[in-house]
C-alpha cells in the first residue's frame, strides 16, 4: 500500500477537506544528520543592502539508508505527533544524540504562552543553579 493512500484514509476531512489530492499530499521534512528529524525554522536573518552573486547551494547530505528515509517519510506524514519521526533509526538516537523530554515537550506544544512560560521556568532553574 503506498504512503499516499494511507494518507487519504487517516486525514480527518474536516481538517484536510473533502479533495482527495489534497488529503493525498505527502509532505517532507527535515533531517539533521545528528539529531534527526526537524520542520520548523525559528529564525531568520536578513542582510539588508548585501549581494551575493552566486552563492553556492552545497550538495545534499546522503547519510541516511533508503528504508530510514521512507520510515521517517511515512511517520512524519501518518503520525507526527508521536515524534518518531525526529529518530533517524527505527531503534532511536543513542542517548547523547537524542532530544530530551523539555525538546519534545517544547516541540509538540502548540500553544506558543504556555512554550514561553516553560522557557521562563527552565531559565529560572538554569539561573538558580548557578547561583548555588
Amino acid at each position: 500500500e503506498e504512503l499516499s493512500d494511507r494518507l487519504e484514509d487517516v486525514r480527518d476531512p474536516k481538517m484536510w477537506g473533502t479533495d482527495p489530492e489534497q488529503r493525498r499530499k505527502i509532505f517532507g521534512v527535515n533531517i539533521h544528520p545528528v539529531w534527526g528529524g526537524w520542520y520548523a525554522y525559528r529564525a531568520l536573518l536578513v542582510l539588508r543592502k548585501t549581494c551575493v552573486e552566486e552563492l553556492p547551494q552545497p550538495p545534499a547530505q546522503n547519510f541516511l539508508p533508503a528504508v530510514e528515509k521512507r520510515r521517517i517519510l511515512s511517520e512524519y506524514n501518518l503520525k507526527h505527533e508521536e515524534c518518531l519521526w525526529r529518530e533517524l533509526t527505527a531503534e532511536g538516537n543513542p542517548p547523547e544524540r537524542r532530544y530530551g523530554a523539555d525538546e519534545y515537550f517544547y516541540f509538540t506544544e502548540t500553544l506558543a504562552r504556555k512554550r514561553h512560560r516553560f522557557l521562563q521556568l527552565r531559565a529560572a532553574e538554569h539561573k538558580s543553579r548557578q547561583a548555588h
